[in-house]
């Protein structure tokens, strides 16, 4: 049996405790249960082996129950960015599931986190030595020049590369251009353009300030996280642009340190200083939450719209209740299961475009929603009812 495709979202918004945690974690456990709910056996218990039958399984396995030196097993190589091992072992999961487990057999590796741009060529060279057909990687912001020269290699060797988020030549050229004479194209996965849905999320912010009789127009500050992909910046630039378009006078980007508190705490030191501004943007779920839990801490003493970019689908109710103006659905998790898709087309002969792109859904408040109702936290010393109707302090 073939498992069907998954395309999880992160996970619901979590209590303000468990924010710090890996933006990755808390998928594993969804993609355990899909592969139980469709009857596939991955995450199956199996009880020991009788002593009596481990003799007969000298051939070695791969994860995915086909036989590591079976001639039916299709290889796809992923080569991801330096990663934290946690966030590495649930994409590899995520990357079996998505290339279909009864057929192809997937091998992600990655430099571990904070090691030099030179691993990662390094990783895509010792791919190359083991034949595959297929070479998935993730390209970093400024791919550095053993990463191109390690992709040329491949190429020139056969072996098609499926480039995750953007291209990987030294000057950017259409795949065809780049490749080798003898050896196939590159095929970029990569989100559509971000014009169209940054002019959304900013119409959408300024409409619901113009709701809540604030200003559209003195102030904007874009809430980034620089560590949580190697496309934030283009998120950013395409924000920053359509603001600016749009006659909003001051535009600020606002980084922050990884943990949704720092964001929540940078924001609000922010806002107290700058009490012009009323538009917050952010470029990924991590922001969009520490936008929201700021609404805690100021309460109604500053009135400001929550917009921008996130990859957890499930924050659909925060923008039903008003909570964020819009939000924009964009994730690099969504462009690698692509990725990983495209490479299982091409391992069946399929015929695939050099440029593969993903849609960026908008998902939108109403047409009357304002600004955030300001979230009052409970007093230390709640008020308790007597009898009688009498209050006091507990």
């Amino acid at each position: 049996m073939t498992c069907p495709s998954f395309d999880q979202s992160d996970p619901h918004h979590r209590p303000r405790a468990e924010r710090g945690a890996s933006r990755l974690q808390g998928r594993l456990l969804i993609l355990a249960m899909s592969l139980f709910a469709a009857g596939c056996d991955t995450f199956t218990f199996n009880p020991p082996r009788p002593p009596e039958l481990t003799k007969k399984a000298a051939t070695p396995r791969t994860s995915t129950g086909i036989s590591a030196t079976s001639s039916s097993a299709k290889v796809i190589e992923v080569v991801l960015m330096p990663r934290i091992e946690s966030d590495v072992e649930t994409l590899r999961t995520s990357a079996k599931l998505q290339a279909g487990m009864d057929t192809t057999r997937v091998q992600v590796t990655a430099p571990p986190e904070g090691a030099p741009a030179s691993e990662q060529a390094e990783l895509v060279r010792k791919a190359i030595a083991r034949k595959p057909p297929v070479i998935v990687i993730e390209v970093p912001n400024a791919p550095d020049a053993t990463l191109i020269a390690a992709a040329a290699e491949a190429q020139k060797a056969g072996v098609t590369v499926v480039t995750i988020g953007r291209r990987l030549t030294g000057s950017q050229a259409p795949a065809s251009e780049s490749a080798s004479a003898a050896g196939p194209p590159m095929i970029l996965v990569a989100h559509e353009e971000l014009k169209p849905s940054a002019a959304t999320l900013v119409a959408d912010a300024m409409r619901a300030a113009k709701n809540g009789k604030i200003a559209t127009d003195a102030g904007a500050v874009i809430l980034v996280d620089p560590t949580v992909d190697a496309l934030f910046q283009d998120r950013v630039n395409a924000l920053r642009d359509v603001l600016k378009a749009a006659g909003v006078k001051k535009i600020e980007e606002l980084p922050f340190a990884k943990t949704i508190k720092d964001g929540e705490t940078k924001l609000v030191e922010y806002l107290k200083a700058h009490p012009e501004t009323t538009l917050v943007f952010a470029v990924d779920a991590g922001g969009m939450l520490a936008a929201d839990d700021a609404t805690g801490v100021l309460k109604t003493d500053h009135r400001f719209v929550i917009a921008g970019y996130s990859s957890n689908e499930a924050a659909r109710s925060q923008v039903m209740m008003g909570e964020y103006a819009a939000l924009g659905v964009f994730g690099v998790d969504r462009l690698f299961r692509r990725a990983v898709n495209v490479a299982a087309g091409i391992l069946k002969g399929s015929k695939i475009p050099e440029r593969v792109e993903i849609e960026i859904p908008i998902l939108e408040s109403s047409e009357t929603a304002g600004p955030p109702r300001m979230k009052v936290l409970p007093p230390d010393k709640p008020m308790m009812l007597q009898k009688g109707g009498a209050s006091t302090e507990n």
